[in-house]
């Protein structure tokens, strides 16, 4: 599996490369206030610098929803440790009066008494 994660890595690359080499032309940008002059990059360079920043809002979102995710499994975790608890107490009462769990109640036959 390795092999084809570096060989996919190395054909990204390789594709990156031909495109720079394809696309050195200059293009001006201007952005909001940024208008005079115009900055003047190869359109490879604005390409990339608009991938990478897709890819850090992409990592910033992501990182904000696992940090949600690990506040709600802590929160259940703790509702799970109380209620594991509270078990445990009940069944110890439960235990000290002597009192186990009633009879069990099943359906009405048509004779009037509980079918086993």
């Amino acid at each position: 599996m390795n092999a084809v994660k570096n060989a996919l890595i190395l054909l990204l690359i390789l594709l990156a490369l031909v495109f720079a080499v394809q696309n050195p032309e200059p293009v001006d940008l201007r952005f909001l206030l940024y208008t005079d002059p115009p900055l003047r990059l190869p359109l490879f360079v604005v390409v990339f610098l608009a991938l990478l920043a897709g890819i850090v809002v992409t990592a910033l979102v992501q990182s904000l929803g696992r940090l949600r995710l690990q506040r709600t499994i802590r929160r259940q975790q703790q509702t799970i440790t109380e209620l594991e608890q509270a078990l445990k107490v009940a069944g110890a009462a439960g235990q000290d009066a002597g009192a186990g769990p009633g009879p069990r109640a099943g359906p009405i036959s048509q004779g009037g008494t509980p079918d086993d």
